[in-house]
């Protein structure tokens, strides 16, 4: 055999392992992404708890502020929530639980060195000093439409507007699943490229047997 075919042939093996390598990096890449996944969706599921619950019991007015920053605080309680931040239409912070420092708040996520952001905007209408339409019962229970529910004006939701939402996510589980994902898909290259180190090994060893029979 020439030494163009054992170049060709070696040639075709680095191929190989490069081809492999370039879908072990594509595998890690869907690991990855669907780790994130998890991560995008519970916080979507949060997020909207959050704008669900403020739009059900703004009525309430101040009383509900009040709560509100009880259910917060709440939230954070669970392991993988660090920081619940709702903040006005100029970004100016109304309430927050948990660690507050460095929040960023945009229309959309990011993985952070501090954990994984998720943040929105939201819309709400402003609430009429008449109460609901059709009676007196609802905002707070026909008291708006008996003009004693002052504390309604006093709340920062009552006038409506665009507000935002963001919530921060431990990462921790997430950087394990990626290492994990980083780990199995190395190892699936060292194999690789060891059978394939091997089998051009015994390639070559083929070519001198052959050689030497020849000569």
């Amino acid at each position: 055999m020439s030494r163009t075919s054992q170049i060709v042939g070696v040639g075709v093996l680095v191929l190989i392992a490069g081809l492999f390598s370039l879908w072990q990096w594509y595998e890690y890449q869907a690991d990855v992404s669907a780790a994130k996944e998890v991560l995008r969706s519970h916080a979507e599921g949060l997020f909207r708890a959050v704008v669900g619950a403020i739009r059900s019991h703004r009525r309430l007015g101040a009383f509900f502020d009040q709560q509100i920053q009880i259910i917060l605080d709440e939230l954070i309680t669970s392991q993988d929530v660090l920081t619940v931040q709702i903040a006005s239409s100029d970004k100016t912070t109304l309430f927050v639980a948990g660690a507050d420092e460095s929040v960023p708040i945009l229309d959309g996520e990011r993985l952070t060195p501090e954990g994984y952001v998720y943040s929105g905007s939201f819309q709400l209408t402003p609430l009429s000093s008449a109460g609901p339409p059709g009676g007196a019962r609802g905002y707070g229970w026909g008291r708006w439409s008996r003009g004693n529910f002052p504390d309604a004006e006093k709340s920062p939701f009552a006038s409506g507007g665009t507000f935002f939402a963001t919530l921060v996510l431990d990462r921790s589980a997430f950087d394990a699943h990626a290492r994990r994902a980083a780990t199995a898909r190395v190892g699936f290259c060292v194999t690789g490229w060891t059978a394939l180190f091997l089998l051009a090994l015994t390639f070559l060893s083929g070519v001198r047997a052959v050689r030497a029979e020849h000569s």
